[in-house]
């Protein structure tokens, strides 16, 4: 019988646990899936999925206050922010996802009428950012075994877009960037659960938290 060496790969827990090395997700499994994005209803047009290079994933910021006391300070984070998501795309000869985004960005302001929409939920669009685990199908829904994890981005727009520059110095493939605002994103696992939730309730109706900042848990005790 072979003996399975891998359990010892891992670091020693603090109650003496040892398993083998984490599988990592890998940064080229991975999709997304437009809806509402140029044609007003559109849901999930394959030739903008199909057409992706490199996106980045949704990063917030917390603003941060401080309270000042005699001989320090206390931080605490207020409101977060969302940063712009950067996608670069193929620019096909058939400009099939050229098409929809400048369909997208008329939606926002028609430079040819000089005209803007009437009210920010009939442009803004939504995005699906998947990170996949290498099967051959996956659906919509975040409950999919061959979806790890799933973003759910949230009242988009377009704030920058722009075409790769020409030049008959080579002949590399042209790509398409642009630049995604939004309200907000919310994360789900492989099955569907969502991560990040916390419920605030309990902690307002006991009052909890009302005699000092930051305390915390109890103080870990070192040997």
């Amino acid at each position: 019988m072979s003996l399975n060496s891998l359990i010892s790969f891992g670091v020693p827990g603090p109650n003496g646990e040892r398993t083998p090395i984490l599988q990592p997700m890998l940064s080229d499994r991975f999709r997304m899936i437009f809806y509402n994005f140029g044609d007003t209803g559109s849901t999930g047009p394959y030739d903008m999925t199909r057409a992706i290079k490199s996106c980045g994933q949704p990063t917030p910021t917390f603003g941060t206050w401080n309270v000042w006391s005699y001989m320090s300070q206390h931080k605490g984070v207020t409101r977060p922010e969302w940063g712009d998501i950067d996608v670069v795309m193929s620019d096909d000869i058939d400009n099939q996802a050229q098409r929809r985004i400048q369909q997208q960005m008329g939606k926002q302001f028609n430079f040819f009428d000089q005209t803007a929409s009437r009210a920010g939920e009939n442009y803004m669009f939504e995005m699906d950012i998947d990170i996949l685990s290498g099967g051959a199908s996956a659906g919509f829904a975040a409950a999919d075994p061959v979806i790890l994890r799933k973003w759910c981005v949230v009242g988009c727009s377009i704030t920058t877009a722009s075409q790769g520059d020409l030049s008959y110095d080579g002949s590399e493939p042209l790509t398409t960037n642009f630049s995604v605002m939004f309200n907000n994103a919310t994360c789900f696992d492989g099955n569907g659960q969502l991560l990040g939730g916390f419920d605030h309730g309990p902690e307002h109706n006991a009052r909890s938290g009302n005699f000092s900042l930051g305390v915390g848990g109890s103080a870990r005790l070192r040997s």
